[in-house]
């Protein structure tokens, strides 16, 4: 227990959002870190229960060694924390900024105040672990020669290759889409998880023995019996891209569209530098959503300008969708005859 009286003398502190008219030219992650000083009050908050709720079944799934690493953050011992944190969490830094945090419901001080911020001080952990080089590729020493296959690179693909690549054995990852991380990549949006963290996190695996195959549908590109005739075991990790029916029948009904479809092709439209300048700018949109990289209309205007005409700072980002760059609101527009049944369009504020 970092102090003993800490969850009465610090009160909780989140990490501030960035303010709105500042993030509205960008798609990335709007939180920011507290600083050094705020976190060790927030991991002194914590009360080291005889009995911690956060990491039972009624809290952490993953029953993550919450009071101990609080207990290193309120002694300022980042690098033990790590450690006591990567003891029982492959990817701390995606759930840190995702997870739906179901050990502060189970935190015995939000009984009669407030949780300790348990997924902010594991976020700070493991960001402070990355700045200072300490999460370096770790290639097992020994081979045991056996070759697995894993289908599949969402969250359960990478971290069933990360623990049988550890433990010696050669693994490949095969994933249908262009870039590895499934619904990390593809399903969650950039402002909630930046792109580049996932793509750190390839990085480190690929430098650790781990393969990626991209592009390659399995069952289609390459057979079940190919696969299994080449690797020693098989595992798959297809994840949850069926949607689930909404019960109705929406044959012919433009604008409607599924959730995970509509996310990756905003993300894919987002990394391969494609802005949805159309969608301000036109009174009449394309006849595809997204439009293709590089033919996109570009505003009259600097979206960065202010109602003076003057520019401010963030000059040159994407703007915001449903937004116009002049003072005058803009009529609503039709939906356009030219839009094809089925095809998603960007949601207008």
């Amino acid at each position: 227990m970092g102090k003993p009286t800490g969850f009465l003398e610090y009160a909780r502190v989140e990490r501030p959002a960035v303010p709105a008219r500042e993030r509205l030219g960008s798609y990335g992650e709007f939180h920011s870190e507290p600083g050094a000083e705020a976190r060790t009050e927030q991991g002194a908050r914590c009360m080291n229960c005889g009995v911690p709720f956060c990491q039972s079944d009624y809290g952490c799934p993953l029953h993550n060694l919450i009071p101990e690493w609080n207990d290193e953050i309120s002694a300022r011992n980042m690098e033990y924390a790590m450690r006591r944190l990567l003891k029982t969490n492959d990817f701390p830094e995606f759930t840190g900024r995702v997870c739906p945090a179901l050990c502060e419901n189970a935190c015995v001080c939000s009984l009669n105040g407030e949780a300790v911020t348990v997924r902010d001080n594991e976020l700070a952990v493991i960001e402070n672990a990355w700045a200072a080089g300490l999460m370096k590729p770790e290639p097992p020493l020994v081979r045991t020669g056996k070759r697995v296959a894993v289908v599949g690179s969402g969250p359960a693909g990478l971290a069933a290759a990360q623990q049988l690549n550890r433990r010696g054995h050669s693994v490949t990852v095969y994933e249908r889409d262009d870039r590895p991380g499934g619904l990390l990549m593809y399903g969650i949006p950039n402002m909630k998880l930046d792109k580049s963290v996932v793509l750190r996190r390839i990085a480190k695996m690929e430098a650790e023995g781990i393969r990626f195959v991209c592009g390659t549908d399995v069952g289609k590109d390459l057979s079940s019996e190919e696969l299994k005739a080449g690797y020693d075991a098989v595992i798959l990790c297809c994840g949850a891209r069926k949607e689930r029916s909404l019960g109705v029948d929406t044959e012919g009904v433009r604008g409607v569209v599924s959730a995970l479809d509509y996310l990756s092709a905003a993300t894919r439209s987002l990394m391969d530098g494609c802005a949805w300048w159309w969608w301000a700018t036109e009174t009449r949109p394309p006849t595809a959503w997204p439009p293709p990289c590089g033919r996109a209309p570009r505003p009259s205007r600097s979206w960065c300008g202010n109602r003076n005409g003057k520019k401010r700072r963030g000059s040159g980002r994407i703007p915001p969708m449903g937004r116009k760059p002049t003072t005058a609101r803009r009529k609503p527009q039709p939906y356009s005859a030219a839009i094809p049944a089925g095809t998603a369009r960007p949601y207008r504020r």
